[in-house]
């Protein structure tokens, strides 16, 4: 019995669930484990736990266990937009403001996904003056904000990449890409007039070298 909630253990704690046969593995363990902690971890893995269910307090949780924990739940949020919202809510459960051991970027694009787009940017305005690494952080709140469908937020992305483009030589490639996701945010928020001259403007003054980005300022500025 202990091997085989072992193995259901490292089921839900571990592997990933982006394929059909991984969330089979993970839907069989979920009704194995006799863990309340771990069963709940899985529901939410699985998109199956009630919205208002309170979720357990990080205190109750084993350090160590914790950080796998986080580990495995953000690679989730990377592959599986849907849960976004779920899973970002939990995590920020399980780790505090203050606790050092995590990168600022993770609780920052947690609360973006989250939609508690204020406290967000809060967070990151307060990590910014601090960081050794600025643009990982604008770069880390950005991509969360875009990835969701809500005009404010997209709007809220564009600025972002804005400014991380602006803090970036305009010859170099990464103030170039960061540019093109301001306008593709701009495009999705639906300023498509703003997107459109914005597009136009750079392939005038600053046509980028990666084919596949002026790609997009074209799609953008016909």
């Amino acid at each position: 019995e202990f091997a085989v909630q072992t193995a259901e253990a490292c089921t839900i704690a571990l592997d990933s669930c982006a394929e059909k046969s991984d969330r089979q593995r993970l839907q069989e363990a979920e009704e194995n484990v006799t863990d309340p902690f771990l069963r709940e971890l899985a529901r939410r893995r699985l998109g199956k736990a009630h919205q208002k269910q309170a979720p357990e307090k990080s205190a109750a949780i084993d350090t160590e266990l914790r950080e796998v924990v986080v580990w495995r739940l953000h690679r989730d949020l990377l592959q599986s937009p849907t849960l976004h919202h779920e899973l970002a809510s939990y995590l920020l459960t399980l780790v505090d403001d203050r606790d050092s051991n995590f990168d600022a970027r993770l609780r920052v694009a947690w609360l973006m996904w989250n939609g508690r787009t204020d406290q967000g940017e809060r967070l990151l305005r307060n990590a910014l003056t601090k960081s050794d690494h600025p643009a990982d952080l604008l770069a880390a709140a950005a991509s969360a904000l875009a990835a969701s469908t809500k005009p404010s937020e997209l709007n809220q992305a564009a600025r972002l990449w804005q400014e991380l483009a602006d803090g970036i030589p305009v010859s170099h490639r990464s103030h170039q890409r960061a540019k093109v996701e301001s306008i593709a945010c701009l495009w999705r928020s639906g300023k498509r007039s703003d997107a459109r001259a914005a597009a136009e403007l750079m392939l005038l003054t600053n046509p980028p070298q990666d084919p596949g980005l002026t790609k997009r300022l074209l799609e953008w500025s016909s």
